[in-house]
């Protein structure tokens, strides 16, 4: 008897420890819709949903769609997950507001996000910055709720934003009209930034994560730099119009206002500084900071340098206009024609008597420059830093 209640005790801990192990959380059925953008991804991207435990872990269970259309859109219809949280990874091409045209290889975003209380969910650059942030905030004991809304609330710190954070991330659309709206399009702008391409654009936001995740501030100089030097260098009119030609007959948030307020008060380094040396080669440099006063020499014995050091990813152009004579460029050495030391210029060559409202020098260019000329009397010289509209300095020369 007592051997028979053994092997019943026994059996009934072994079915117990199997049922227990085997236990799932209660089954749950969702259809989700919504958008991917960074800009909008492209018709045919790979969107994939994951069931997580609470620990955040992929349970085993997922679900594949694409997007079905050139503005983001997909959908899940009547998935059955053992879980409440998701996380739902898209990997596409997508249409790159600052450039203009389709990226030239896809990028990957995530989303992570309760299940069971919601229809539409988009993804974004918000949502793919706070996932592991929420993620490590869960497992030292923070609710999802409350992660979710610490962490958002940090991005927007370090972004200078200053605006409550009213709606979770993946509730917002870069055609949205609230300012939390404008607020992820703006930041959408400023990853992407005037040149990076989307190998430096994931590389950037996966280490803007790795920095972020543990203590949700940015101490990666590198990363801050990197996000303000191409900030300054955006166009901003210019992004905007390439977005309503884009989204026709959709109004598009102002998104200018947030990418200037964290130009103005973000404390990251600018380290895209064009520098303008003394010397020009053999000659005074026109566009130095420190000379102001040239030698004023007999045609073809004496000469200045235009001359500039670009880091990469910055432009410049120059202006210069005559106030009462100016001979520039009659001896020039040109290798090829119309360009020199790297400089491309268009302006006619000779002596001008009074040409003080013409524009007669232009020169634009993308690495190293350097040119010479003839002889200087007076100018004004007008420069351009990294596509500025307005001229970033003005500085009147004379010859003597």
């Amino acid at each position: 008897m007592n051997k028979k209640f053994i092997y019943l005790f026994l059996l009934f801990i072994f079915v117990g420890a199997i049922w227990f192990g085997c236990k799932k959380e209660k089954e749950i059925e969702v259809s989700l819709s919504g958008v991917i953008q960074k800009g909008p991804f492209l018709n045919g991207t790979s969107v994939t949903l994951y069931a997580l435990n609470s620990e955040g872990t992929q349970t085993g269970s997922s679900y594949n769609t694409q997007t079905t259309d050139n503005l983001g859109s997909f959908q899940f219809t009547n998935v059955s997950l053992g879980s409440n949280l998701g996380l739902i990874k898209a990997d596409g091409y997508y249409f790159d507001e600052v450039k203009n045209q389709n990226s030239s290889s896809p990028l990957t975003l995530y989303a992570l996000s309760e299940l069971n209380s919601i229809s539409t969910i988009n993804i974004n650059i918000l949502t793919h910055l706070e996932k592991d942030r929420i993620l490590y905030l869960m497992n030292n004991g923070v609710t999802y709720t409350s992660a979710k809304a610490q962490v958002k609330s940090e991005i927007y710190s370090i972004f200078k934003f200053n605006y409550p954070s009213l709606n979770n991330a993946e509730n917002l659309n870069i055609t949205g009209s609230s300012e939390e709206d404008a607020i992820l399009l703006a930041t959408s702008i400023i990853f992407q930034g005037a040149n990076r391409t989307v190998s430096e654009l994931s590389q950037l936001m996966a280490d803007f994560i790795a920095d972020f995740k543990t203590d949700g501030i940015i101490n990666n100089t590198s990363v801050g730099s990197e996000l303000i030097n191409d900030a300054k260098s955006l166009k901003l009119p210019v992004i905007r119009q390439n977005l309503e030609n884009k989204y026709q007959g959709t109004a598009i948030p102002n998104f200018e206002k947030y990418i200037n307020r964290f130009i103005d008060s973000t404390n990251f380094v600018f380290t895209r500084i064009i520098q303008y040396p003394d010397s020009g080669g053999f000659y005074p440099n026109l566009l130095s900071h420190n000379i102001t006063i040239f030698p004023k020499a007999p045609l073809y014995t004496n000469s200045v340098g235009i001359c500039a050091i670009l880091p990469e990813h910055t432009s410049l152009r120059v202006v210069i206009v005559n106030s009462y004579a100016l001979w520039f460029g009659s001896n020039m050495q040109l290798e090829p024609p119309n360009s020199c030391g790297g400089w491309q210029y268009t302006f006619p060559m000779g002596v001008y008597d009074d040409i003080s409202t013409v524009q007669t020098g232009f020169v634009e260019y993308y690495q190293t420059l350097f040119l010479t000329c003839d002889s200087v009397d007076t100018a004004t010289i007008y420069i351009y830093e990294n596509g500025a509209t307005t001229p970033t300095r003005i500085k009147h020369i004379i010859g003597q």
